[in-house]
């Protein structure tokens, strides 16, 4: 788990921090601070953490003033601020990463793929040879699988349990559902059809406006967001018309 703090005076900047982070299972935000020098008194009290969200205009004493000191407290910090004009002052700062407010779930999942770097324990989840290989963290080892065998991967906390055909427990991998989604798209068997969770659409035995069936009694609710992609797909394939479709 990555550890991180956030310096944010804006309340409502900070929640929508807050929030994104939620949203990205390997990072823990352990605490946050209105001021650097109450930040300072914190990492001094408690020792380094991985990550520092820094907003750059805070009153009195700036992010680009404090970068020195918080930077002996960090692998990375990372400023935050609403004026993208403030990117080239934050690289004279040597601070490699810059996040423009406001900030989203995809800025920090990019974010987490620089920090992490090739690590294959990190990074569970590859295609190699036209292969899955998925990492377990605990045996140091990786199953591999075709990715037509897939049958689905569903988001449990900070894991990822990937259910294979003819195995009878899915491999779990710590990792996050929409990483895999990115990874997976580009074959053009899968398809996320909410948070948590992906379906190869070859293993679909019905559809509906608002479900998927796998199987004779499985099913899985396709919410809000991924409805339109859900939706091009049936279109794209279907025969017929007076499906209630939109």
């Amino acid at each position: 788990m990555i550890t991180a703090i956030a310096i944010e005076d804006e309340p409502s900047a900070l929640t929508q921090l807050k929030d994104c982070l939620s949203a990205v299972p390997d990072i823990e935000l352990n605490a946050c601070f209105s001021n650097i020098a109450d930040a300072l008194t914190y990492l001094r009290a408690n020792g380094k953490v991985d990550l520092i969200f820094c907003d750059i205009e805070l009153p009195g004493f700036t992010g680009l003033m404090g970068a020195k000191w918080l930077k002996k407290y960090t692998q990375e910090l990372v400023f935050v601020t609403g004026h993208g004009e403030h990117a080239l002052e934050a690289f004279r700062a040597f601070v490699r990463y810059f996040i423009v407010k406001p900030v989203t779930v995809t800025d920090l999942q990019e974010l987490l793929e620089e920090v992490l770097g090739n690590d294959p324990e990190k990074h569970p989840v590859r295609l190699k040879f036209g292969k899955m290989l998925l990492y377990d963290g605990g045996t140091k080892t990786h199953t591999p699988t075709l990715p037509h065998n897939v049958i689905k991967l569903i988001q449990d906390g900070n894991y990822l349990s990937v259910y294979i055909r003819d195995q009878p427990k899915p491999v779990v991998v710590r990792y996050t559902v929409s990483l895999a989604a990115v990874i997976l798209e580009p074959l053009g068997l899968f398809l996320q059809i909410n948070r948590r969770t992906i379906v190869n659409m070859d293993f679909v035995t019905g559809f509906e406006p608002d479900l998927v069936y796998l199987g004779a009694e499985e099913s899985y609710s396709v919410h809000e967001a991924y409805k339109e992609a859900y939706q091009r797909f049936l279109h794209q394939y279907q025969f017929g018309r007076g499906n209630g479709l939109q």
